[in-house]
């Protein structure tokens, strides 16, 4: 008889991960070195791409890339003579299926400090990993827990609020079907303690003009905040420095104008352990617009040389222009609030204009 196969195969669930096992019935006189090949299929009908790894074995692990896809076992039946006979095929009736999502290890990988970022470290196991579901728990040394809101990635960053407290986290693995896995939990680690007292940042905001106001805002992270220290410098080109008194907040002046304003921002923690200091700098202060702010009449008599008093702002002031105005009849269109007045003049109106900085300041009713 022609070699031939009486029956043929295949065992095992065709599965992610699963094993097939390839068995036949062979006739024909002595057997001699039959052929075994494995094939992937896109779909039933097409050829198939030979699987090189399993060639000549009877025997073929699934990966996690056949799955979706049909997989098939051929033998040729080959007599010890050399005479090959007609090859038989097993092909799979179903496609390969992903594997349940499982987590196969769960590390939380991290320092318990305030700062550190704690991060979850685990393998997946089951098809295509989809939107796996990770939740960050702190346990107190009572063993009262609660889940951290919002903490639903796999690393979490631990904050001053976290501190004396145990922190685990739980992984539910999610396929990209959406088919989930048992939950798997790390041990708590901890206490969680403060960490080192630090700026993570400092910021100027405001007005770099003279009037204007300064505001730093510094991000203070190590533990409890304490008594931390502030200082503010006005910054000469020349390189030299005045230390000014404010708070959060300062109040730009004429001095300031044509100077950087620097900020040295001191973490202190509340046991008092300072941090390092960290600095900021404005860019250089402008002058203000320039602007008449007051303007007073002194009292007027005949024969009496009077002098205007003013205040001014804006820069280094220049030179003012004064013009005096006799009149029997009030000026219109003077706003009131840059009005100043003096006394009777022999019946008489005086207003004086003053020309600052092409900054127009008139005076009113002057009587």
């Amino acid at each position: 008889l022609p070699p031939s196969l009486n029956f043929l195969t295949v065992t095992g669930e065709f599965s992610e991960d699963q094993m097939l096992t390839a068995s036949y019935g062979y006739i024909g006189g002595y057997e001699g070195n039959s052929l075994y090949s494995w094939y992937l299929h896109e779909t039933e009908d097409d050829e198939g791409s030979p699987l090189s790894e399993a060639s000549g074995l009877l025997q073929y692990r699934i990966k996690k890339e056949d799955v979706g896809k049909f997989v098939s076992f051929k033998c040729i039946p080959i007599r010890n003579d050399g005479i090959v006979g007609e090859p038989g095929v097993f092909m799979g009736n179903d496609r390969v299926t992903p594997g349940n999502p499982t987590v196969l290890s769960l590390e939380l990988n991290g320092e318990a400090i305030e700062g550190t970022t704690m991060v979850a470290n685990r393998r997946y196991w089951g098809g295509e990993e989809g939107d796996t579901v990770f939740r960050w728990v702190l346990t107190s040394s009572d063993g009262t827990w609660n889940e951290i809101e919002g903490a639903t990635s796999s690393s979490y960053s631990l904050k001053c609020d976290d501190i004396g407290f145990y922190v685990s986290v739980s992984c539910e693995p999610v396929r990209i079907d959406g088919v989930h896995g048992s939950l798997v939990t790390t041990e708590a680690i901890g206490p969680i303690i403060p960490g080192p007292p630090a700026c993570r940042s400092l910021e100027l905001a405001g007005s770099m003009l003279e009037g204007g106001r300064l505001t730093s805002h510094a991000e203070y992270t190590g533990g409890v905040k304490g008594n931390c220290i502030q200082q503010w410098f006005r910054s000469h080109d020349d390189g030299s420095k005045d230390e000014l008194i404010a708070d959060e907040c300062l109040d730009l002046v004429l001095a300031d104008v044509d100077c950087r304003i620097e900020v040295i921002f001191t973490p202190v923690r509340e046991d008092g352990v300072q941090g390092s200091p960290k600095s900021v700098s404005s860019d250089t202060i402008l002058p203000g617009e320039p602007k008449g702010v007051s303007l007073v009449i002194p009292e007027c008599f005949e024969d009496n040389e009077i002098s205007p008093i003013k205040a001014y702002f804006g820069g280094k002031e220049g030179t003012g222009k004064y013009t005096w105005f006799r009149t029997t009849e009030k000026l219109d269109n003077l706003e009131p609030e840059l009005v100043a007045s003096c006394s009777e003049v022999v019946g008489e109106t005086l207003c004086v204009l003053l020309l600052i900085a092409s900054r127009l300041l008139l005076l009113k009713d002057l009587c």
